[in-house]
C-alpha cells in the first residue's frame, strides 16, 4: 500500500499539508441521503481539477434518459436548483444548446427542436478520473500518469441512448450502490496496467474505459 502517492498523477506526496482525500464519485452524482464515499489519496491540483467538468457532466446526464426516474431524477432535481444558482454551469450548458434538425431511423425529417451538443472530452475527463480512482481504490497502488486510458462513450448528437454492454469475466466493485454507481473490472494477469472497467450511473448510463 502506498497511502503517500497521489491515486491520479503517482506524484509523491512528502508532506502531510499536500495531502488530501479525494472523492473518486463526487457527491454529486449522489441523491440524498448521500452513503459512505469512496476517497482516495490527492494531491490539491488532483483533487480541484476535475470539479467543473463533474459539474457539467452531472447537468448533461440529468438532462438525458438517465435521469427519468429513480436516483437520476432526484439528482435532476438538484442540477435544476444549480442552474439556477451557478451562472457559469449554466453559461457552459446554454452555450451548447441550439435548434438542430432530426431524422428517424428510417431518414424521416422530424421537426427542428432544442438539442445540447455534448462536449466529449468533459465526459472522458470524469469517466478516467473514475477509473485512475478505482484503480487505486481496488489495487491500492496509483496506476500512473504514464498508462493511458482509453474512454469508450455511447453519445450521438441527439441525446445519450441506453446502451448498456454486458463483459464477460468482470470483477464486481467492491464497494458499489446498485441504481445509483455500480462497477466492474478486470485486470490481465500478465500486466496489472491493462484494465477493463465498466461503470453505470444511475442504472441507465454505462461507460467502458480500458487502460494500458
Amino acid at each position: 500500500m502506498n497511502p503517500t502517492a497521489c491515486s491520479y498523477c503517482a506524484r509523491l506526496l512528502l508532506r502531510r499539508k499536500g495531502r488530501e482525500r479525494e472523492h473518486v464519485v463526487a457527491r454529486q452524482f449522489f441523491p440524498a441521503p448521500q452513503p459512505n464515499f469512496i476517497t482516495v489519496p490527492s494531491c490539491r491540483g488532483c483533487n480541484e481539477l476535475s470539479k467543473k467538468d463533474e459539474d457539467y457532466v452531472r447537468a448533461i446526464f440529468a438532462f438525458s434518459y438517465a435521469a427519468e426516474d429513480g436516483a437520476g431524477f432526484q439528482v435532476y432535481q438538484a442540477v435544476c436548483r444549480s442552474l439556477s444558482k451557478d451562472r457559469g454551469l449554466r453559461r457552459a450548458w446554454g452555450m451548447g444548446m441550439k435548434t438542430r434538425q432530426f431524422r428517424t431511423a428510417a431518414g424521416l425529417h422530424l421537426p427542428p427542436r432544442l438539442s445540447n451538443r455534448v462536449d466529449i472530452s468533459r465526459i472522458q475527463n470524469v469517466v478516467t478520473k473514475w477509473a485512475r480512482g478505482l484503480y487505486w481504490f481496488e489495487r491500492e497502488s496509483p496506476l500512473g500518469m504514464g498508462v493511458p486510458v482509453r474512454v469508450l462513450g455511447w453519445l450521438e448528437s441527439a441525446g445519450i441512448p441506453p446502451q448498456t454492454p454486458r463483459f464477460e469475466n468482470l470483477e464486481p466493485g467492491s464497494r458499489v450502490w446498485p441504481g445509483i454507481f455500480e462497477y466492474e473490472y478486470f485486470v490481465s494477469g500478465e500486466d496489472p496496467k491493462l484494465t477493463l472497467w465498466s461503470f453505470l450511473l444511475w442504472g441507465k448510463a454505462r461507460f467502458v474505459a480500458l487502460t494500458g
